[in-house]
Order: structure tokens, then C-alpha cells, then sequence
């Protein structure tokens, strides 16, 4: 690898950090450098001196309070988290990928958003609504909405909804039919695109495209 992905890759350290985590059973601590907590925590009590704590009385304290090691159960298991309270030994990039997408589709209008703040509002050029935003284009405007169940309509039925968020939800179920859940996306993905192309087409004067 060259040494510039290996610094993009550096950098994703802290994000992965927040779903890993370690099961301490039998692992190294440094102290001595060599030494093992199995060794420097004989009969679940730290041998560490005392002459430190005035200064790092708090790590002390943390590695005081913190589980023994326990040779009997094995070695160290590093763990990945698959959803906020489940933590597994094996990764899996569509639990993570999930995890980081589910923190929330960023408003894409969040300018448009400021600008009301200003006192300057653009209506949306779909739907005639006065204050354009994220939640309305994707799919409370009854164009987007009809355009999203007219296509979903064999996929969906009529459990098409046009609230962003039970819309995402619903595609993220893990009991659908595979090709089903395969075709829903790929529509989505689409149907957002083509949307967005004709409301920026719209907004800057181009040809208008019917539902």
C-alpha cells in the first residue's frame, strides 16, 4: 500500500475505536513491560506501587475498579459491535456500515434551512410547498410521493410511506425477500436521484418532467 493510504487509513482510527472494544482475560498491560495483568494482579489484586497514585490517582483507581483478568477463561477477545447493546468477535461490514449510515441522512437543504433563518424562503419546485426541506422532498411532496409509490407499488404495496424516516427503517429490514430487498434499494437509489435532477432542473429554468 502507498504511504498516502496508509495515512487515510491512520486517520479512521478513532471511528473504528467506537465499535471495538476488549474482553480482558489474560492480556498484557505493560507493567513491567513484559509482564502480563495475570501476573502483575496475583489473587485479583494489582501489585502496582504506591508512590504514584498522588499523581495518577484516577488511573489508578480505574485499573483498581476494573475487571481481573482470569486465565481460566482464555485470551483476550476483541469484539465488534454489530448494534448499540451487541458486541460479536467477528466484524461485519453491513452491521458497521448500518451503524454509521443510521446516525442520519444529513439535510442536504440544511442551507436552505439558514436562509429562513434570514428571512429568505424558496418554496419547493415540485409541489408549490412554501419552505423547502429534506422531510418534504423526499417524500411528504405529493410529486415525489406519487413518483416513489407509483414505483414501489408491486414491492411495497400500499405500505409505501412518505416519511423519510419509516421509509429508511423499512428499507434496512433484514426479513425481506433478498431480490426484493435488492430491487427496493437499487428503486430507491434512483428514485432519489432522478428527483434531485429535476428539482435542480426546475430551479435553474430547465425542461420540467411530469410525474
Amino acid at each position: 500500500m502507498g504511504s498516502s493510504l496508509w495515512r487515510k487509513l491512520l486517520k479512521l482510527r478513532p471511528e473504528a475505536s467506537r465499535f471495538m472494544r476488549c474482553e480482558i482475560w489474560d492480556c498484557y498491560l505493560g507493567i513491567p513491560r513484559q509482564a502480563r495483568v495475570a501476573e502483575v494482579c496475583p489473587n485479583e489484586v494489582c501489585g502496582m506501587r504506591s508512590r504514584g497514585r498522588r499523581v495518577f490517582g484516577d488511573v489508578y483507581t480505574a485499573i483498581q475498579n476494573a475487571q481481573k483478568p482470569d486465565t481460566k477463561k482464555g485470551r483476550d477477545v476483541i469484539l465488534w459491535r454489530h448494534n448499540e447493546e451487541d458486541y460479536k468477535d467477528h466484524f461485519s461490514t453491513v452491521r458497521t456500515w448500518d451503524q454509521i449510515r443510521d446516525r442520519g441522512a444529513e439535510d442536504r437543504l440544511s442551507i436552505r434551512v439558514r436562509m429562513r433563518q434570514w428571512g429568505i424562503t424558496q418554496g419547493c419546485m415540485l409541489c408549490g410547498e412554501p419552505e423547502e426541506s429534506m422531510d418534504n422532498l423526499f417524500f411528504a411532496c405529493p410529486f415525489t410521493f406519487t413518483v416513489w409509490s407509483t414505483l414501489t407499488a408491486t414491492l411495497l404495496g400500499t405500505t409505501a410511506s412518505p416519511d423519510w424516516t419509516i421509509t429508511v427503517t423499512s428499507l434496512l429490514r433484514r426479513n425481506r425477500n433478498k431480490m426484493n430487498a435488492i430491487l427496493l434499494r437499487m428503486v430507491f437509489h434512483t428514485t432519489i436521484y432522478f428527483i434531485w435532477k429535476e428539482r435542480n432542473s426546475r430551479r435553474h429554468l430547465g425542461p420540467w418532467v411530469t410525474t
